[in-house]
């Protein structure tokens, strides 16, 4: 916050930072720091969740960019002069640019070892250059820049997806990245803008990566049904199926092999949300909210 907060006068940019519920002690903490910065606008949200945080900044914000930074991630020296510069070059249909996320220097290490699924679970990103993404964005809400007008268009983060404290549940970023690319909007990357993502020790470990597998699967089957809601008949229900048996042996033959144990996480998380829809379709009185009291691999 410190090297943020002090490029505001250099740069003429607006910081806002908002407290997610956090507990007491982080809450203290939080607002320490915020004090220390008259300038910074603060936002204390007692409802936890992602979406609902990040919709708070972008009603507050009255610029053209809104630049999102969690609270993992630390810009690399130089972020806001690079921001600054990307934005006046970026093409006018563009909605959002992305950049690089390494892990911190203490993860580094453990983190090469791990393939290409696991590198997605933990939000690392690494592309060469400055170039629109649109066709395959891989991108990351939590260290962008977004156009306010993009996002008002398509109405801000779904607040039926995203971390809340509760899960691992994600899906609110593939949500509005998609909802955008269909309203013409462009989504670039650029290597310039660069930051360090701190990475906890739980997150390296193979339980933390399979449970974070299976809530990807069931974000997926929630981006699904929200954006195709005439998908969940037992067609889709019975293949998932089969295709958890099919990863089940081969995760087992080639164990820690082509990470067949996440791609078996992420297709079990699939089949819970649909069978969780189905049950909702045909018993109205189960609320969508309950899914969070059922997650976990068993």
């Amino acid at each position: 916050m410190d090297y943020l907060a002090g490029a505001l006068a250099v740069l003429a940019i607006k910081l806002v930072v908002v407290d997610s519920a956090s507990r007491p002690d982080e809450a203290y903490r939080i607002r320490k720091a915020v004090a220390k910065h008259p300038n910074v606008e603060f936002f204390r949200e007692d409802t936890p969740g992602v979406s609902l945080a990040r919709n708070v900044a972008l009603a507050a914000a009255t610029t053209t960019w809104l630049a999102f930074v969690d609270d993992d991630e630390i810009p690399e020296p130089g972020w806001c002069e690079a921001l600054v510069a990307i934005i006046r070059r970026l093409p006018s249909n563009c909605g959002g640019c992305g950049g690089d996320v390494l892990p911190d220097p203490g993860s580094a290490v453990a983190a090469r070892q791990l393939g290409q699924r696991w590198h997605a679970y933990l939000s690392l990103i690494r592309q060469d250059g400055e170039f629109d993404q649109s066709t395959a964005p891989c991108f990351g809400i939590g260290h962008s820049v977004m156009r306010i007008a993009a996002l008002k268009e398509v109405g801000g983060f779904d607040l039926r997806l995203g971390r809340d404290g509760a899960s691992l549940l994600s899906g609110e970023e593939v949500l509005l990245i998609g909802q955008m690319i269909e309203r013409n909007w462009r989504i670039w990357h650029s290597d310039r803008l660069r930051v360090t993502h701190s990475i906890e020790p739980e997150r390296l470990e193979r339980d933390w990566a399979r449970k974070r597998a299976f809530w990807e699967g069931v974000s997926c089957a929630r981006v699904r049904y929200i954006t195709r809601p005439e998908h969940a008949d037992h067609h889709l229900i019975l293949l998932t199926r089969l295709r958890c048996v099919v990863l089940a042996v081969l995760s087992l033959t080639l164990r820690g092999r082509f990470e067949f144990d996440l791609r078996l996480a992420l297709s079990q998380g699939v089949l819970h949300e649909r069978l969780a829809e189905h049950r909702r379709r045909h018993e109205p009185s189960i609320r969508p909210d309950r899914l969070h009291q059922a997650g976990g691999l068993g």
